[in-house]
């Protein structure tokens, strides 16, 4: 199982990049796909960035919320994605509690050293496989994960699939 990463999914549709026929290839290549509910708000950006939402909200006469909503949906259906939220707080010990994300991205920054984002996407990669979710693969597009592939397959147990 792939969990895919926002850069793949955003290089996926954008037909200018020489690569989108790389990505498309793999999401239809790979078997099962999961995602996080960080990237269905990475994709709530990109859409709001492109002016996407405005734009249909504007066409169609409704909500952006609600276009916001519905193009999401639709690309989760189009590539075969599905969504994994992970609930739950943990105490850390002087700071209080935290989401499960953040104290884990805050737990393997010291090992990996990267920006917020990128700690993200690993702690949601993790917390999946620790609730049973058979991740082996972190398809990605963005280059920071690349570097770091070696040390994420030793400490993760999951290999990088780098698009690009």
């Amino acid at each position: 199982m792939s969990y895919v990463d926002t850069s793949v999914i955003v290089l996926a549709l954008d037909r200018l990049d020489p690569r989108c026929s790389l990505a498309k290839a793999a999401l239809k290549r790979a078997g099962d796909k999961v995602v996080s509910e960080l990237v269905l708000v990475e994709l709530s950006t990109v859409l709001a960035r492109k002016s996407l939402t405005k734009l249909f909200a504007e066409k169609l006469g409704v909500n952006r919320r609600l276009i916001a909503s519905t193009l999401i949906l639709y690309l989760l259906r189009r590539f075969g994605l599905r969504v994994r939220a992970v609930d739950g707080l943990i105490r850390i010990p002087m700071l209080g509690n935290m989401s499960q994300p953040m104290a884990e991205a805050l737990n393997l920054s010291e090992r990996f050293r990267l920006r917020n984002l990128y700690l993200l996407h690993l702690a949601y990669v993790k917390l999946l496989k620790e609730m049973g979710e058979r991740i082996d693969i972190l398809m990605t597009a963005d280059k920071e994960f690349k570097k770091m592939a070696k040390e994420i397959e030793e400490e993760l147990g999951v290999s990088v699939q780098f698009i690009g």
